[in-house]
């Protein structure tokens, strides 16, 4: 393992350049110098740390900047979206950069931001002892880990149109779609969900027809060479209402009820920013009913579905404190490291 270690205040420090890991004190002791600072360049540590990280930067590694951070950025930029577009460039370079926020203090639209944008992974700690566990499970990704620069390319037929993605961002135009996934991870079901329309001329037949291509291509370490797989998107056409009925894939129905969910929460945090709580609320309880609605349905309850429907509970309980609940709908927007299903 090669690791790097950056410290920020008013400016960005370098107190252990980039090596390799073949002595552990040299890290303890650089870190437990780290005091606490006036100031917040957050942009300014990121852009150091991937600078050491670049310097040996391989595809057969995992490159992965981790954020830890207890408060907001007021050095340098600050803005979300600022972070948003460096997540993006450092996509682009494959690097992915986990964020952690510590406490109450941070600025989670920001963190959220930048670890969506470069396919990391965000976690709340409310306190420093939860910072063990989320460390072990983001090292556990890492380890994980079994393909790289992924990408996704699906090819539809005429007549066939992407209209919108419910869960990554991605790249659609009409009958294209193209998605890009950093890393993916053994043990892990990964889903791209998107949501097509189709022309009647396309459903007038019953039948079984193809709708497009799906092509993925990915770097695999082991074998240091880029593999690409590709598989028709076949449809079944009926009439019948009982065949429409044991055709449904629950998994699917399940990846987008989750997906449908999360985009609710968006919406309750911007209702609660501009002081609307109730609206929030009722959004957060609309959410918690369908979770329900569609458990009571299901042969096993998935355990993701369980954890978010408590988690929505939870929030609609009159006792929340307002600065924590609103980090939490942020870190519910996208699977915490160490889940089995991503998106």
């Amino acid at each position: 393992d090669i690791a790097s270690v950056v410290a920020f205040d008013h400016a960005a420090q370098l107190l252990v350049a980039a090596q390799r890991v073949s002595d552990r004190e040299v890290f303890i002791q650089r870190i437990e110098r780290i005091a606490a600072g006036g100031s917040t360049a957050i942009h300014d540590g990121v852009v150091l740390g991937a600078g050491e990280l670049r310097k040996f930067k391989d595809p057969g590694r995992l490159n992965r900047l981790i954020l830890l951070s207890d408060g907001q950025a007021n050095v340098g930029p600050r803005h979300p979206a600022e972070f948003a577009a460096l997540g993006a460039a450092l996509l682009a370079e494959d690097i992915s950069v986990t964020t952690i926020g510590l406490g109450a203090g941070y600025n989670e639209d920001l963190m959220f931001e930048l670890a969506r944008a470069s396919d990391g992974n965000h976690a709340f700690a409310r306190a420093a002892a939860d910072l063990g566990a989320i460390f072990n499970r983001e090292f556990d990704d890492v380890l994980g880990s079994c393909a790289q620069t992924v990408a996704i390319d699906i090819d539809l037929e005429p007549g066939a149109r992407a209209l919108r993605t419910l869960s990554r961002e991605g790249t659609v135009e009409g009958g294209r779609a193209s998605f890009r996934l950093n890393q993916v991870y053994a043990g892990a079901e990964h889903y791209v969900l998107l949501e097509l329309e189709l022309d009647q001329g396309l459903t007038a037949a019953v039948g079984e027809r193809v709708l497009g291509v799906v092509t993925v291509s990915y770097w695999q370490p082991s074998s240091q060479s880029r593999q690409t797989l590709t598989t028709p998107i076949r449809v079944s056409i009926s009439a019948s209402k009982e065949a429409v009925a044991a055709g449904r894939d629950r998994k699917v129905e399940e990846a987008v009820l989750e997906q449908v969910t999360r985009q609710r929460a968006q919406q309750a945090i911007k209702l609660k920013d501009d002081g609307n709580a109730g609206e929030a609320r009722q959004l957060l309880l609309q959410n918690s009913k369908e979770l329900e609605a569609f458990l009571a349905t299901a042969p096993t309850a998935p355990a993701r579905l369980l954890e978010l429907n408590k988690q929505y509970q939870a929030l609609t309980a009159p006792a929340g404190k307002a600065a924590s609940e609103r980090k939490v709908l942020r870190a519910l927007e996208i699977p915490a490291a160490g889940s089995a299903t991503r998106y």
